[in-house]
């Protein structure tokens, strides 16, 4: 029943956000809301089967509530400040945003990305098979390939391995073209351009699955699908010059939701990962797992030998950025949680709030989490302010890390890096080369 009360809390929050204070479905606090409510629920529902945790404590319930409450303020106060300070204003440029138009995109510049995308590919394969040359494993498949790779890589071991240099740029700039590529494919597409003329983009759409895979995790391919579901929804806005509704979520975008799921359950096999238990089972352990793993590290506490300071724990992402001025903060210490048991599974997910706490306690725990639903709130703020393609595509790069929040924190350890300022500097090249075209006085 608590975990039920949690996700109304999360739901009551949501239609807040955007009934009271006017927020778009698309904005930070509604996306990590919902990762928060769909989580519960998911723990709600594998209660008795891969959990028994059926009681939360009194400290889990204030760490998890007060988490999203603070998020919630932090992204709430500076939509408020918009609305309170600059409402003539912004209705003023919202009215001048200019219509969608078809997107072209010239051919050479097409096949140049093309072979970029698919010389990813092949590297990643290269690369993961000098890893397994270098242990002598026998890998006799791919998934055999892939699954060795993983517990052989920084994820479980320490110093463990990793793609090279040339090969995580790449993925970079892969990313950047495949995120491109679905905004040009969605804005066609709302324009009656026909799948047919923007064939290059389904493709370079499609290639993001093995380029996701052969990272050896999933995670990478759901930010894909999910950053499309936010541009589909912010283009659909602007195209119609309405709100998204709710109703329209339950129509368009929850059999996209089914899909995802059943997706994301057969690609386990792929990436040498066996399910355990059913497709019921397996799918809200990997989202429902987070609270009542939190629940019981909070009544157990952490027991790992090696002490850690803020910078290489929960500010690791600060911590590896000193590292790369020449500030020595010692990133050679492990951060990841001790797994615990859930049934027949285990985790090491305490929901995004769980690290903070450890480094600094409850009350500065839920200050920092305030902090990044501002900063979320800011660029997402700037993105329908200026109309901006660059902040658009930058940001629906970054919504995954908001609705994985309920699982661990994704912007003091990823985001708040030097690689956050290169991906957004990439992010603004690859467009002005893409949309070069456009008319001058449309920003891009």
């Amino acid at each position: 029943m608590q975990y039920i009360v949690i996700a109304a809390i999360g739901i009551i929050l949501i239609a807040a956000s955007v009934k009271l204070f006017h927020q778009k479905i698309t904005a930070p606090s509604t996306i990590f809301l919902a990762g928060y409510a769909i989580s519960a629920l998911f723990a709600y529902f594998g209660s008795g089967s891969w959990h028994d945790e059926r009681e939360l404590s009194g400290d889990t319930i204030v760490m998890v509530v007060g988490t999203m409450l603070s998020f919630f303020a932090g992204s709430t106060i500076i939509n408020l400040f918009r609305i309170r300070k600059k409402k003539s204003i912004e209705n003023n440029k919202a009215n001048k945003k200019e219509a969608l138009r078809i997107i072209r995109v010239d051919a050479l510049i097409l096949m140049i990305l093309g072979v970029v995308l698919l010389g990813t590919v092949v590297m990643e394969y290269m690369d993961l098979r000098g890893i397994c040359a270098k242990y002598s494993c026998s890998a006799s498949s791919l998934s055999d390939l892939i699954g060795f790779y993983r517990f052989k890589s920084y994820l479980f071991v320490d110093d463990g391995e990793n793609l090279s240099f040339l090969t995580q740029q790449l993925i970079k700039i892969s990313n950047i073209i495949i995120f491109s590529s679905i905004y040009i494919f969605i804005n066609n597409l709302l324009l009656k351009d026909g799948v047919k003329r923007n064939i290059p983009y389904v493709i370079f759409a499609i290639l993001s699955i093995p380029i996701a895979l052969l990272q050896s995790g999933r995670s990478n391919l759901l930010a894909f699908i999910i950053g499309a579901v936010v541009i589909y929804v912010y283009l659909y806005e602007r195209n119609n010059n309405s709100e998204f509704k709710i109703s329209k979520i339950v129509k368009k975008i929850a059999p996209v939701g089914i899909v995802v799921i059943i997706l994301f359950y057969a690609s386990g096999a792929l990436i040498g990962r066996e399910a355990k238990g059913d497709i019921d089972d397996y799918t809200t352990f990997y989202y429902g797992c987070p609270i009542p793993s939190l629940n019981i590290a909070l009544r157990t506490g952490q027991d790992d030998d090696i002490e850690l300071t803020p910078l290489q724990n929960s500010m690791r992402g600060i911590g590896k950025s000193l590292g790369k001025i020449g500030i020595n903060t010692d990133q050679s210490k492990k951060n990841s949680l001790r797994f615990i048991t859930l049934g027949d599974y285990y985790s090491n997910v305490y929901t995004s709030g769980y690290k903070l706490y450890l480094d600094f306690g409850l009350i500065l725990s839920f200050f920092f989490t305030f902090v990044s639903g501002m900063t979320y709130g800011l660029i997402f703020k700037l993105c329908n302010k200026k109309g901006s393609i660059v902040l658009l595509i930058f940001y629906s790069m970054c919504v995954y890390r908001l609705l994985d929040s309920a699982r661990s924190d994704g912007f003091y350890s990823t985001f708040l890096t030097t690689t956050t300022l290169v991906n957004y500097a990439m992010t603004y090249l690859m467009v002005k080369i893409l949309f070069r075209e456009r008319e001058k006085n449309e920003r891009v």
